[in-house]
């Protein structure tokens, strides 16, 4: 019995030892494909290069998002300098209107000293 146990043991272990070179071939060398561990050189390469594009990518678009934002203040303060400017024009051009109509608009002296020089006219004359 113990001899049985003995070699049943040993041939576990030489089913061990197979799996453990099938594996470490696969590992290793591989199956036809691209082994394992440079199957992981490659993904990590690739990582690294997609990590880096990334980065770029979000520098880019960063600077593009703040031109933007530029772009969209000054063409904010270009339209509030429009219409204040506008605002300008009507105010003065009302005010001027408005002195011109003043300026020109008889006072109420003249239209009296006319009023007295026709009374004047019409007295009878000596």
């Amino acid at each position: 019995m113990a001899n049985d146990a003995i070699d049943y043991i040993n041939r576990d272990i030489v089913n061990v030892k197979e799996d453990l070179r099938l594996l470490s071939k696969l590992v290793r060398d591989g199956n036809g494909q691209p082994s394992l561990m440079q199957q992981v050189t490659m993904i990590q390469s690739d990582m690294s290069r997609i990590e880096v594009e990334l980065k770029e990518n979000i520098i880019h678009l960063q600077a593009a998002v703040d031109a933007c934002k530029a772009r969209d203040k000054e063409s904010k303060t270009l339209n509030w300098q429009f219409k204040t400017a506008i605002a300008v024009a009507i105010i003065s051009s009302f005010t001027s209107i408005f002195l011109h109509y003043i300026s020109n608009k008889p006072d109420n002296t003249d239209k009296a000293l006319a009023q007295i020089i026709e009374k004047i006219d019409k007295l009878p004359k000596k």
